[in-house]
């Protein structure tokens, strides 16, 4: 495996990862924290962590 196939596997686990954590707010119906995590590094770790989703790169 290359370093540049790596980082696209990488890239993709992550994107999966935010999708789900997207996924299971919206079922909560907590959208103001679905608007702040692209920018709330913590509020996405502590949401993660809540929703059992690995950390999220």
């Amino acid at each position: 495996m290359t370093f540049e196939e790596w980082v696209v596997g990488e890239k993709k686990e992550s994107e999966e990862r935010i999708l789900e954590l997207v996924k299971a707010l919206l079922q909560d119906n907590r959208l103001e924290e679905l608007s702040q995590i692209s920018e709330d590094t913590v509020l996405r770790e502590r949401l993660c962590k809540e929703y059992k989703i690995s950390d999220i790169v």
